[in-house]
């Protein structure tokens, strides 16, 4: 439903200090504390607006306020129930919505943690069908998928946060709208598991991985998945922001061209986390960073 004037949310760049020049950090806040949970985004037009998915089974879309091409604040101009698409009920507020994507042909895609799903939805939101990974009756509870992306050809792509009950990493998976095919395993090593994905305008898989410990830290790999022989690469990792619970990404260009990367934070709606859009230029593929 959209939202009343009244409580149009403005984000405020209240954390740039702790952001490299590069880096815009802005965090979003809302007066009545109803909108949290951020787990996935789209990134759209060159920057200019962007869908985020929340945990609590609803969808906001809104505008990205910039000075000089740089983030400086978000404006939020609509927040959408989800409905569930696998016809267990009206609304999608326990399923741990984590995922989202875009098909090419504007289908939206959710990954449901809590039933182990994905879910394609009409651009109105209106349920299409559901399919589910040969793995997902083997995931551990709160560890299923919430890494989801669509390849530039339509193909589907996820794979799991938590390990097998053997202790082994999940497949990444491949899904053609006819079968599910297992690629590789994703790497899991310094506590990294795999929270969201997102392919790039360079045809390159770009997976953001989250470490739990003592604080929280974060890194993106990129990979191509035409050759998974070929092991992903890092090409960024952060500890900066301890207590910043980044769960989403996305990968987009501006119109002059340069590969940009936006990841939202998941606040868990914790006093102690907040909702963040971190926002940074990429090397491109091949090049330095």
């Amino acid at each position: 439903m959209p939202l009343r004037p009244a409580v149009a949310l403005i984000a405020l760049l209240a954390l740039a200090q702790t952001a490299g020049a590069d880096t815009a950090l802005v965090r979003l806040t809302s007066p009545d504390g109803s909108v949290g949970g951020l787990s996935g985004i789209e990134v759209l037009d060159h920057g200019r607006r962007f869908i985020a998915l929340s945990d609590r089974g609803f969808m906001l879309e809104g505008e990205m306020l910039r000075e000089d091409g740089k983030l400086s604040g978000i404006e939020v101009t609509s927040k959408k129930r989800l409905p569930r698409a696998d016809g267990q009920g009206a609304e999608a507020v326990t399923v741990d919505s984590e995922g989202i994507a875009i098909t090419p042909q504007g289908e939206i895609l959710i990954s449901t943690e809590q039933t182990n799903q994905i879910w394609w939805l009409n651009p109105d939101l209106s349920p299409l069908s559901v399919v589910s990974p040969p793995d997902a009756g083997r995931l551990p509870h709160n560890g299923a998928y919430e890494a989801l992306a669509v390849a530039p050809n339509g193909d589907v792509y996820t794979v799991g946060e938590g390990v097998l009950a053997d202790g082994s990493a999940p497949h990444l998976w491949r899904y053609d709208g006819k079968d599910w095919q297992a690629l590789l395993r994703i790497p899991r090593e310094d506590r990294y598991m795999p929270v969201g994905a997102d392919f790039g305008p360079d045809g390159q898989l770009y997976i953001l991985q989250r470490a739990v410990g003592l604080g929280l830290r974060a890194r993106i790999l990129r990979l191509d998945t035409e050759d998974p022989a070929t092991p992903p690469q890092v090409i960024w990792e952060s500890d900066r922001h301890p207590g910043t619970n980044f769960e989403g990404l996305s990968i987009w260009t501006t119109e002059a061209g340069q590969l940009m990367v936006t990841l939202v934070s998941d606040n868990n709606f914790w006093p102690l986390f907040q909702t963040v859009f971190l926002e940074k230029p990429l090397a491109p593929l091949g090049g330095s960073s």
